[in-house]
């Protein structure tokens, strides 16, 4: 009667733990690039373009904090497989 009873003990735990446990999701792949906005266009769009070193400094702020989503893995923008591409414009 024991065994009985730690067995179903045993099944119930692992029907619980099994069931209770959300899917792992697939994480999302994503290329990004930051780029400068350009020649100066209209009046309301005109300012003046980050530097090269500020643009490198705000794409490593930008993949930091995508990095800290599990649910987003970077990947290189020439990846041939399927993925998100995000391209910011700064100035």
């Amino acid at each position: 009667m024991r065994y009985y009873t730690v067995s179903v003990v045993l099944l119930a735990g692992f029907a619980i733990a099994a069931f209770g446990q959300q899917p792992a999701r697939p994480r999302v792949p994503v290329s990004l690039a930051v780029e400068a906005e350009g020649p100066p266009g209209l009046a309301g769009q005109s300012t003046t373009n980050l530097t090269k070193p500020q643009l490198q400094e705000m794409e490593n702020l930008i993949r930091v904090g995508l990095g800290k989503d599990n649910a987003l893995m970077l990947v290189e923008q020439k990846d041939t497989a399927a993925h998100l591409h995000l391209t910011v414009v700064v100035a």
